[in-house]
């Protein structure tokens, strides 16, 4: 996450603009008008309060053990609350 956060003066990633610093933010993460992020940020990770796909605002109890898992959901293989996919999988084998 602190890889997607960038100098709010020239947009660039602090990664570049701040080589000492750019690793010190603590792991929260939400949504407020100081962020300076890269807005691919939000198409990678789920992070509270910020729409997760069409489910709606992440929540924070979403997560089931932040102290183990973190408290970020994946968005690359989650599906959309509309396909319906989530109620369409059981553990049969058809032929």
């Amino acid at each position: 996450m602190n890889a997607y956060a960038v100098d709010g003066a020239t947009g660039l990633p602090k990664v570049f603009t701040d080589p000492p610093g750019w690793n010190a933010r603590d792991s929260t993460w939400v949504a407020s008008v100081s962020d300076t992020v890269d807005p691919r940020l939000d198409w990678t990770v789920g992070r509270d309060f910020v729409p997760y796909k069409d489910w709606g605002l992440h929540q924070s109890d979403w997560i089931r053990t932040p102290a183990y898992g973190g408290r970020y959901s994946p968005k690359k293989n989650a599906q959309e609350n509309a396909s319906g996919s989530q109620s369409q999988v059981d553990g049969t084998r058809r032929s």
